[in-house]
């Protein structure tokens, strides 16, 4: 269901519809699975162990 105000996000791929509450968490979430991307990156290019690389990916994971 599409309420006004929620987000509609569409490409070739599909239509995705954010609802407009959960708009902050998704931007939250979303810069944590960026950030950690860019270290998992910056981690194998710089020969990070594979201990290093799991730090990293442990990031993303929500907290409880």
């Amino acid at each position: 269901m599409v309420r006004p105000g929620d987000i509609i996000i569409a490409d070739k791929d599909g239509v995705v519809s954010i609802l407009r509450e959960a708009l902050n968490t998704l931007m939250g979430n979303m810069k944590t699975m960026f950030e950690v991307e860019e270290g998992m990156e910056r981690g194998i290019n710089s020969g990070a162990s594979a201990a290093e690389l799991s730090a990293i990916i442990a990031k993303k994971k929500p907290k409880k």
